[in-house]
Protein backbone atom coordinates (compact mmCIF):
# COMPACT_ATOMS: atom_id res chain seq x y z
CA UNK A 1 0.00 0.00 0.00
CA UNK A 2 1.83 3.46 -1.06
CA UNK A 3 1.93 5.93 1.74
CA UNK A 4 1.30 9.39 1.89
CA UNK A 5 5.42 9.79 2.02
CA UNK A 6 5.67 8.71 -1.67
CA UNK A 7 3.19 11.57 -2.79
CA UNK A 8 4.99 14.40 -0.82
CA UNK A 9 5.87 17.09 -2.95
CA UNK A 10 9.23 18.47 -1.12
CA UNK A 11 12.30 17.76 -2.95
CA UNK A 12 14.12 14.13 -2.04
CA UNK A 13 16.94 15.45 0.28
CA UNK A 14 14.66 17.09 2.88
CA UNK A 15 12.62 13.77 2.85
CA UNK A 16 15.30 12.22 3.46
CA UNK A 17 17.40 14.47 6.27
CA UNK A 18 14.10 16.08 7.37
CA UNK A 19 11.85 15.72 11.02
CA UNK A 20 10.39 12.70 11.23
CA UNK A 21 6.62 12.58 10.67
CA UNK A 22 4.40 9.80 11.35
CA UNK A 23 2.83 8.03 8.78
CA UNK A 24 -0.33 6.06 9.43
CA UNK A 25 0.13 3.75 6.06
CA UNK A 26 3.23 2.04 7.34
CA UNK A 27 3.77 2.75 11.27
CA UNK A 28 6.87 4.46 11.20
CA UNK A 29 8.58 7.97 10.52
CA UNK A 30 8.22 9.11 7.03
CA UNK A 31 11.23 10.87 6.72
CA UNK A 32 13.82 7.95 7.52
CA UNK A 33 11.90 5.52 5.16
CA UNK A 34 13.90 3.12 4.00
CA UNK A 35 17.62 4.14 5.05
CA UNK A 36 19.77 1.57 4.47
CA UNK A 37 18.70 0.98 1.00
CA UNK A 38 18.55 4.99 -0.01
CA UNK A 39 22.40 4.82 1.38
CA UNK A 40 23.46 1.54 -0.71
CA UNK A 41 21.99 3.29 -3.91
CA UNK A 42 23.54 6.62 -3.18
CA UNK A 43 27.18 4.77 -2.52
CA UNK A 44 26.84 2.90 -6.28
CA UNK A 45 25.67 5.98 -7.74
CA UNK A 46 29.33 7.33 -5.97
CA UNK A 47 30.90 4.66 -7.22
CA UNK A 48 29.38 4.73 -10.90
CA UNK A 49 30.18 8.44 -11.17
CA UNK A 50 33.89 7.80 -10.03
CA UNK A 51 34.57 5.29 -12.06
CA UNK A 52 33.21 7.22 -15.35
CA UNK A 53 35.28 10.27 -14.15
CA UNK A 54 38.98 8.14 -13.95
CA UNK A 55 37.67 6.47 -17.58
CA UNK A 56 36.93 9.84 -18.92
CA UNK A 57 40.50 11.18 -17.26
CA UNK A 58 43.06 8.36 -18.22
CA UNK A 59 41.51 8.90 -21.99
CA UNK A 60 41.94 12.36 -22.11
CA UNK A 61 45.62 11.60 -21.05
CA UNK A 62 46.60 9.06 -23.87
CA UNK A 63 44.75 11.06 -26.81
CA UNK A 64 46.11 14.78 -25.25
CA UNK A 65 50.12 16.09 -25.71
CA UNK A 66 51.73 17.89 -23.11
CA UNK A 67 51.94 21.70 -23.84
CA UNK A 68 55.34 21.03 -23.47
CA UNK A 69 55.34 19.33 -26.59
CA UNK A 70 57.04 16.31 -24.46
CA UNK A 71 55.73 12.85 -24.57
CA UNK A 72 52.39 12.26 -21.93
CA UNK A 73 53.58 9.59 -19.46
CA UNK A 74 51.39 7.01 -17.28
CA UNK A 75 52.67 4.94 -14.72
CA UNK A 76 56.15 6.02 -15.59
CA UNK A 77 56.11 4.91 -18.75
CA UNK A 78 55.44 6.50 -22.40
CA UNK A 79 51.30 6.36 -22.97
CA UNK A 80 51.51 6.13 -27.24
CA UNK A 81 53.70 3.58 -26.62
CA UNK A 82 52.48 0.04 -27.17
CA UNK A 83 53.97 -2.98 -25.57
CA UNK A 84 53.45 -5.90 -28.42
CA UNK A 85 55.40 -3.65 -30.45
CA UNK A 86 58.02 -2.64 -28.25
CA UNK A 87 58.29 -6.61 -26.96
CA UNK A 88 58.46 -7.78 -30.98
CA UNK A 89 61.32 -5.36 -31.78
CA UNK A 90 63.24 -6.20 -28.44
CA UNK A 91 62.94 -9.89 -29.41
CA UNK A 92 64.39 -9.53 -32.65
CA UNK A 93 67.52 -7.68 -31.50
CA UNK A 94 68.39 -10.27 -29.37
CA UNK A 95 67.98 -12.60 -32.78
CA UNK A 96 69.98 -10.01 -34.56
CA UNK A 97 72.68 -9.93 -31.75
CA UNK A 98 72.84 -13.94 -31.56
CA UNK A 99 73.12 -13.67 -35.17
CA UNK A 100 76.08 -11.52 -35.26
CA UNK A 101 78.03 -12.68 -32.32
CA UNK A 102 78.16 -15.93 -34.72
CA UNK A 103 79.68 -14.23 -37.38
CA UNK A 104 82.45 -12.93 -35.26
CA UNK A 105 83.02 -16.13 -33.40
CA UNK A 106 83.07 -17.43 -36.89
CA UNK A 107 84.93 -15.19 -39.11
CA UNK A 108 87.37 -16.94 -41.40
CA UNK A 109 85.67 -20.33 -41.20
CA UNK A 110 81.98 -20.58 -42.83
CA UNK A 111 80.30 -16.92 -43.82
CA UNK A 112 76.86 -18.70 -44.26
CA UNK A 113 76.08 -21.76 -41.86
CA UNK A 114 72.85 -22.50 -43.96
CA UNK A 115 74.71 -23.22 -47.36
CA UNK A 116 76.64 -26.11 -45.92
CA UNK A 117 74.59 -29.51 -45.49
CA UNK A 118 76.70 -30.73 -42.55
CA UNK A 119 76.79 -27.75 -39.96
CA UNK A 120 75.28 -28.66 -36.46
CA UNK A 121 71.29 -27.94 -36.76
CA UNK A 122 72.09 -25.61 -33.35
CA UNK A 123 74.26 -23.43 -35.80
CA UNK A 124 71.95 -23.74 -38.54
CA UNK A 125 69.35 -22.52 -36.50
CA UNK A 126 71.02 -19.40 -35.27
CA UNK A 127 71.09 -18.11 -38.95
CA UNK A 128 67.86 -19.60 -40.49
CA UNK A 129 65.61 -17.56 -38.11
CA UNK A 130 67.95 -14.01 -38.28
CA UNK A 131 66.15 -14.06 -42.33
CA UNK A 132 62.83 -12.59 -40.13
CA UNK A 133 64.92 -9.97 -38.86
CA UNK A 134 65.08 -7.40 -41.33
CA UNK A 135 61.73 -8.04 -42.68
CA UNK A 136 60.09 -7.38 -39.24
CA UNK A 137 62.43 -4.11 -38.17
CA UNK A 138 61.26 -2.57 -41.61
CA UNK A 139 57.63 -3.81 -41.14
CA UNK A 140 57.77 -2.44 -37.36
CA UNK A 141 59.09 1.29 -38.89
CA UNK A 142 56.05 1.08 -41.19
CA UNK A 143 53.54 -0.04 -38.41
CA UNK A 144 55.02 2.62 -36.23
CA UNK A 145 54.43 5.28 -38.90
CA UNK A 146 51.07 4.88 -39.52
CA UNK A 147 50.59 4.86 -35.78
CA UNK A 148 51.86 8.34 -35.76
CA UNK A 149 49.68 9.34 -38.57
CA UNK A 150 46.74 9.10 -36.09
CA UNK A 151 48.61 12.06 -33.91
CA UNK A 152 50.85 13.98 -36.16
CA UNK A 153 49.61 16.21 -38.88
CA UNK A 154 50.97 15.05 -42.05
CA UNK A 155 53.22 18.41 -42.15
CA UNK A 156 54.59 17.35 -38.85
CA UNK A 157 55.00 13.51 -40.03
CA UNK A 158 56.70 14.85 -42.74
CA UNK A 159 59.28 16.29 -41.34
CA UNK A 160 59.80 13.30 -38.66
CA UNK A 161 60.47 10.65 -41.29
CA UNK A 162 62.47 13.01 -43.33
CA UNK A 163 65.24 13.95 -40.45
CA UNK A 164 64.72 10.71 -39.18
CA UNK A 165 65.30 8.39 -42.77
CA UNK A 166 68.23 11.02 -43.52
CA UNK A 167 69.83 10.36 -40.23
CA UNK A 168 69.47 6.73 -40.27
CA UNK A 169 71.06 7.13 -43.61
CA UNK A 170 73.83 8.95 -42.66
CA UNK A 171 74.75 6.39 -39.47
CA UNK A 172 74.83 3.46 -41.76
CA UNK A 173 77.25 4.79 -43.81
CA UNK A 174 79.05 6.22 -41.07
CA UNK A 175 79.37 4.78 -37.65
CA UNK A 176 77.77 1.14 -39.18
CA UNK A 177 80.02 0.76 -41.55
CA UNK A 178 82.93 1.36 -39.44
CA UNK A 179 82.09 -1.01 -37.36
CA UNK A 180 81.97 -3.49 -39.58
CA UNK A 181 85.22 -2.82 -41.27
CA UNK A 182 87.37 -1.22 -38.45
CA UNK A 183 89.17 1.18 -41.79
CA UNK A 184 87.32 4.05 -42.02
CA UNK A 185 90.23 5.18 -44.59
CA UNK A 186 90.18 2.61 -46.33
CA UNK A 187 91.31 -1.44 -46.52
CA UNK A 188 95.00 -1.69 -47.61
CA UNK A 189 94.27 -4.88 -48.89
CA UNK A 190 91.92 -3.36 -51.00
CA UNK A 191 93.91 -1.08 -52.63
CA UNK A 192 92.50 1.81 -49.88
CA UNK A 193 89.27 1.43 -50.67
CA UNK A 194 86.56 2.64 -48.38
CA UNK A 195 83.89 -0.61 -48.02
CA UNK A 196 80.65 1.08 -47.20
CA UNK A 197 77.85 -1.92 -46.74
CA UNK A 198 74.49 -0.42 -46.83
CA UNK A 199 71.78 -2.93 -45.18
CA UNK A 200 69.08 -2.72 -42.79
CA UNK A 201 69.32 -0.11 -41.47
CA UNK A 202 69.92 2.30 -44.78
CA UNK A 203 66.95 0.22 -46.01
CA UNK A 204 64.76 1.54 -43.10
CA UNK A 205 66.11 4.89 -43.29
CA UNK A 206 65.64 5.42 -47.39
CA UNK A 207 61.74 3.81 -46.71
CA UNK A 208 61.32 6.59 -44.22
CA UNK A 209 62.55 8.76 -46.74
CA UNK A 210 60.09 7.87 -49.63
CA UNK A 211 56.97 7.57 -46.89
CA UNK A 212 57.49 11.58 -46.14
CA UNK A 213 56.45 12.06 -49.35
CA UNK A 214 54.03 8.96 -50.23
CA UNK A 215 51.80 9.73 -47.44
CA UNK A 216 50.50 12.62 -49.27
CA UNK A 217 49.13 10.25 -51.44
CA UNK A 218 47.01 8.86 -48.74
CA UNK A 219 46.98 5.41 -47.11
CA UNK A 220 44.93 3.66 -49.94
CA UNK A 221 47.87 4.29 -52.87
CA UNK A 222 50.70 3.87 -49.70
CA UNK A 223 48.90 0.33 -49.26
CA UNK A 224 49.23 -0.63 -52.91
CA UNK A 225 52.67 0.72 -53.30
CA UNK A 226 54.02 -1.39 -50.12
CA UNK A 227 52.16 -4.62 -52.09
CA UNK A 228 53.90 -3.72 -55.52
CA UNK A 229 57.22 -3.70 -53.21
CA UNK A 230 56.52 -6.49 -51.46
CA UNK A 231 55.68 -8.51 -54.02
CA UNK A 232 58.07 -7.63 -56.91
CA UNK A 233 61.24 -6.64 -55.24
CA UNK A 234 63.31 -10.13 -56.24
CA UNK A 235 63.05 -8.61 -59.70
CA UNK A 236 66.18 -6.29 -58.85
CA UNK A 237 68.16 -8.75 -57.76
Amino acid sequence: MRSGFFNDPLPSAMLVRGPARHDPGCGRPAGRSQPAEHGSSTRRRFEDERSKLLTDTMATTYATPSPQGLPVTVGGRRADRLTCIDMLRGLVMVIMAIDHVRDFFLAGTDGDPAAHANIPAALFATRWITHFCAPVFVLLAGVSAGLMASRKSRTNLMRFLLTRGVWLVFVELTVVATGWTFAPEGIAQLGGLIVVPMQVIWAIGAGMVVLSAAQWLGRRACFWLGGVIAVSHNLLD
